[in-house]
């Protein structure tokens, strides 16, 4: 068993047999060893003393054992990431996401590694004419940026920025909201995807745009920041906010016609950015907003609804709602992701794909992708951050 394993180890260590860790990204808080031999998922739960992943109470211990399924059977290796297990070059979607996974996870751990490492691997994506394509360039072909994609990078480099103070990483969000700012519609206006024959206005491009914009205004005082959000979250609100307080999916610029699908991220962001708004301006009409948002999207889901939304969207949804210390959304954070351990993970791999869970999937077909493994992970290790860091959170 891994706990006589521990006994072996402690009594290895005091005649100098048992190597050291071997493993950066696999940081123990405990004075254990670890072996050669084991597995990063069998790191994690040497680290944490138990013998399985069921015996995983904390967030950060089932936030590392997450992250570990997801290296291990996402590619390998932060630099060789595929779409899902062993198949597809990663798109910029899921990868922005991993970096969020990997800098949640860094906040805990002290372990930077893997998070610069992708930062270094997203020069791949970048669109020489500004902002990030969805795929790396290949023979010059880089294909139409999507806005959103960019939105949520920004959002990471923001984020990335306040842990990693003297980095380069707020430079980096500026030049992706200049990008954006820059290629809005003359009302001021932000379309889903440059070059589409039916161009829309979608709540996942305007909410973590506004957010991104919002964020860097309080961090550099620019003008400009403010002014696009102000534009943005005026359509947003005028366009696709319903009586309610939910939000619909999108506007199409042609018909007219709005697409009323009610997802659980475009919840959270517009959430995030009114609470941006509030803390700016001290206007409580944006913190009334915010609430009503959350609290329709909550009685709108119930358990069952947010189990079948993919994690991608609720790890969006939860980690704006979880600045509202609202019991509510807590409770409903602490259900989904106990929910999930317990019923979708895989104990064998660390991943949530556990035959018959139930749970959504962003691809639709039940398996768990790389994108919802990342999200899953992102959750968990932030359900163990101090609730005063959760500020930085983007």
């Amino acid at each position: 068993m891994k706990l006589l394993g521990l006994g072996l180890m402690a009594a290895g260590r005091m005649i100098g047999m048992v190597p050291g860790p071997v493993a950066p990204g696999v940081v123990c808080a405990r004075e254990v060893e670890l072996s050669r031999e084991e597995s990063r998922l069998d790191q994690v739960l040497t680290c944490a003393l138990v013998d399985s992943p069921s015996q995983l109470k904390e967030g950060g211990d089932r936030a590392s054992y997450a992250f570990e399924g997801l290296r291990t059977h996402m590619g390998g290796s932060m630099e060789s990431l595929k779409e899902r297990p062993g198949d597809g070059t990663i798109t910029a979607w899921p990868y922005g996401q991993v970096m969020t996974a990997a800098l949640n996870q860094a906040k805990l751990t002290g372990d930077y590694t893997d998070f610069n490492q992708l930062v270094k691997g997203l020069e791949r994506y970048r669109h020489p004419d500004g902002g990030y394509s969805p795929s790396p360039g290949r023979f010059g072909f880089h294909g139409n940026r999507f806005m959103d994609d960019n939105a949520w990078l920004g959002l990471v480099f923001v984020q990335a920025a306040q842990q990693q103070p003297g980095s380069d990483h707020l430079d980096k969000a500026r030049d992706i909201a200049d990008f954006l700012i820059e290629t809005r519609n003359p009302d001021g206006g932000l379309i889903w995807e440059e070059g589409n024959k039916n161009p829309s206005y979608n709540t996942a491009t305007f909410g973590p745009t506004i957010e991104l914009s919002l964020r860097l205004y309080r961090l550099t005082g620019e003008e400009k920041y403010r002014s696009a959000a102000a534009d943005m979250t005026e359509i947003m609100d005028r366009e696709l906010r319903r009586p309610d307080g939910l939000y619909h999916d999108n506007l199409d610029l042609k018909t007219g016609k709005v697409e009323p699908t009610v997802w659980s991220y475009n919840q959270g962001t517009p959430v995030g950015a009114h609470l941006l708004w509030y803390e700016i301006t001290g206007d409580s009409t944006h913190l009334s907003k915010a609430r009503e948002t959350a609290q329709a999207a909550l009685a709108h889901f119930g358990e069952d609804g947010l189990w079948k939304q993919p994690p991608a969207f609720n790890a969006i949804f939860f980690r704006n709602l979880m600045k509202l210390e609202d019991p509510l959304a807590e409770k409903a954070i602490d259900g989904y992701l106990d929910r999930a351990w317990a019923e979708a993970l895989d104990p064998e791999t660390g991943l949530f794909n556990r035959p018959g869970h139930g749970m959504g999937s962003y691809e639709g077909h039940g398996n768990v992708s790389t994108l919802d493994q990342a999200a899953l992970s992102q959750l968990l290790a932030l359900r163990s951050w101090a609730s005063s860091d959760l500020a930085i959170v983007s």
